[in-house]
């Protein structure tokens, strides 16, 4: 169905995305030289493509039905960790059918990109809650949490959430001394993506 989509509705594009890239492109500064109401990382993802395909503006279409795909496959594992087969269909049907309809208008958007990678780091907290949690993992928790707000700042609520519940899980199933442990690797490890984006 996405694809039917893809080949079917007009092939609308990211305006300011693709200028702030080209800004980008030519050695200007976000926040500094021109304005970006988004936090960067949406831009910065985008801006490679568009340069490898000398921008070419069919390139941003062609990465939205990519991401839509990946997040489907991406969804459809995570959904199977903990719903039912009704469950897991009524998701995957919901996102299929509506995902074009919330990118807003246009194919690539801050949006599409930044729910991969929110069901991304939702998969990884319920792996990390059911294996018992390695050290390894959550420091890669970490990271996904900051590069997916870097993404867009539209998800800080569900991050907060997310994060809210993998730490009140750690803490009931380990104790106290354990979850300081944990804490003071899944808080240093959010702030790896932030230190290098912000050089």
């Amino acid at each position: 169905w996405l694809v039917i989509l893809y080949l079917r509705l007009p092939h609308l594009i990211w305006h300011s995305g693709i200028l702030m890239a080209w800004f980008t492109d030519k050695g200007l500064v976000m926040y500094k030289d021109f304005l970006n109401f988004y936090f960067p990382l949406s831009t910065y993802f985008v801006w490679p493509f568009l340069k490898l395909t000398n921008w070419n503006l069919e390139t941003e279409p062609l990465l939205s039905l990519v991401i839509a795909l990946l997040t489907l496959i991406v969804l459809f594992m995570t959904a199977g960790k903990s719903l039912s087969p009704l469950g897991i269909s009524i998701s995957l049907l919901f996102f299929t059918l509506l995902f074009y309809y919330f990118t807003t208008a246009v194919q690539y958007s801050g949006e599409a990109i930044t729910g991969l990678f929110l069901v991304l780091t939702t998969n990884r907290i319920l792996n990390f809650l059911k294996s018992g949690g390695n050290t390894l993992n959550l420091f890669f928790i970490g990271i996904l949490v900051s590069i997916t707000l870097l993404f867009n700042q539209i998800s800080a609520l569900s991050l907060i959430a997310l994060t809210i519940y993998l730490l009140f899980n750690i803490y009931k199933i380990s104790g106290k001394r354990v979850f300081l442990n944990k804490f003071l690797i899944l808080a240093p490890s959010a702030l790896v993506p932030v230190i290098l984006v912000s050089l």
